[in-house]
Parts: C-alpha cells; sequence; structure tokens
C-alpha cells in the first residue's frame, strides 16, 4: 500500500492519484463543484457550490450503456451511499472489460470519526472495501492511504473483470448496516 502524505490543499493528492485512471471516456461520480479530471463527465443529485455537474443521476441509475465507459472515479462518495453494492455493481454495469474503477473514502478502521456524521452511512475498512470491490465483479490493481488533516483516507482502484456482481439488495448481503444512531456513536463494522 502506497502512503501519501498530507497536502497543504486536502484532497489535492487524493484528486490526482484519482486522475491517472481517467483515460478515454469516463465518470466522475459525485463529483460536487469541481471534477477530477477534465477528460470525465461530471455527475451528481444536484447544484453544488453554485456549479452543475454535467449530469444530475444516481450512483445506482447510470444513465449510459452497458459496457461503454472506460473509467470510473468517486472521492468521499461510497460513504454517503446507502446500498455500496448496489452502486459498484453499476459501476461495473456501464464499464467496459478491463475498464477502471478507483475510489477514495475514509478508513473506518483507524479514523473513528469515518462515521459519525448523519451524512455518513457507510464505514470502509480497507478488508471490507477489497471485498466489496471483489463481490461487485472487480480485480484490485491498486491500493493508497492518504493523511488527510487528522483522518485517514483509503484509496482503491480496481479493473472490471468478466465475472458477474455478486449482488444482492440491501439487507441480505451479510454486511452489518448501522442506523443513524449507531452511526453517531462510531461503530463501524
Amino acid at each position: 500500500m502506497t502512503a501519501i502524505t498530507e497536502s497543504p490543499e486536502k484532497r489535492f493528492e487524493q484528486r490526482q492519484w484519482l486522475a491517472k485512471f481517467c483515460y478515454g471516456l469516463g465518470l466522475d461520480v459525485g463529483c460536487g463543484a469541481k471534477k477530477i479530471s477534465e477528460k470525465a463527465v461530471g455527475i451528481d443529485l444536484g447544484i453544488l457550490s453554485g456549479r452543475q455537474p454535467e449530469l444530475i443521476s444516481r450512483a445506482y441509475e447510470l444513465p449510459f450503456a452497458s459496457g461503454s465507459l472506460d473509467f470510473i472515479v468517486s472521492c468521499h462518495l461510497l460513504e454517503h451511499i446507502a446500498d455500496t453494492k448496489r452502486a459498484l455493481a453499476e459501476f461495473w454495469r456501464v464499464l467496459k472489460l478491463d475498464g477502471a474503477c478507483s475510489a477514495i473514502v475514509p478508513d473506518g478502521e483507524r479514523f473513528s470519526h469515518a462515521v459519525s456524521t448523519v451524512e455518513h452511512l457507510s464505514a470502509f475498512t480497507p478488508l471490507i472495501l477489497r471485498e466489496f470491490f471483489r463481490a461487485c465483479g472487480f480485480e484490485i490493481k491498486e491500493e493508497a492511504e492518504f493523511l488527510e488533516g487528522h483522518s485517514i483516507c483509503l484509496g482503491i482502484a480496481a479493473k472490471k473483470t468478466d465475472r458477474s456482481p455478486r449482488y444482492r439488495p440491501e439487507g441480505e448481503n451479510g454486511f452489518v448496516w448501522l442506523s443513524g444512531s449507531e452511526r453517531r456513536k462510531g461503530r463501524i463494522f
């Protein structure tokens, strides 16, 4: 695992790391006010910081044909999604074979505040993040750690394989999903 030190701009190195996986046609899902790369189509739920994304869509309902994209990046998105496996299965669907999917999330194992905010619906340890990607048909290619102030974030990059996702709807997948009160107590899975 590559360790990357804190940058004066909190997420600058994270964004640079994700940008290296942007080639061909792809998406920045949960782009917020600024996309990772100009090569990406920005997708989000609405207008943030006065800027509208190029497309307004949910992460598990992407308006693209199956096998049509070369890459998907997301920076601090997956922890805000209630059904992460459903979103990753949708990423798998729209990616070409060997397409790149990379994401950055807070490290729930070493940063207890990763689940303490109301906006975070789930927390990821390195093991859980890997398992989610593998269960959704991806092969892990690279991992990184990012120091951001007093928090630690995880980066993962994977490629689409020909294995179909082993997706099951939320509640049937064997993972513990936390209620709001459990998140506020800082419990992780």
